[in-house]
């Protein structure tokens, strides 16, 4: 459940629960810094990993990619 992912987050210092100041039965989950440095660390690797996958590509076919961009933007947006 939700509740248990929250907890396993919090238990590793990745995440702060905090109750809403306007609805008490409401709780707000925020990064602590650790979470924003671990959350930093896996763009910065997915994006090398995305980078390294891209030069792969030729020419060609990297311009194929970017002309889809729109519609993998408008499939993603619906």
């Amino acid at each position: 459940t939700m509740t248990r992912v929250v907890s396993d987050l919090e238990d590793r210092g990745l995440v702060v629960r905090e109750p809403d100041e306007k609805d008490r039965r409401l709780v707000i989950v925020r990064l602590t810094r650790g979470g924003e440095v671990l959350l930093a660390a896996d763009r910065e690797r997915r994006d090398a990993w995305l980078n390294q996958r891209l030069r792969e590509l030729t020419a060609d076919e990297r311009e194929v990619l970017r002309q889809a961009v729109p519609l993998l933007e408008k499939l993603a947006g619906s």
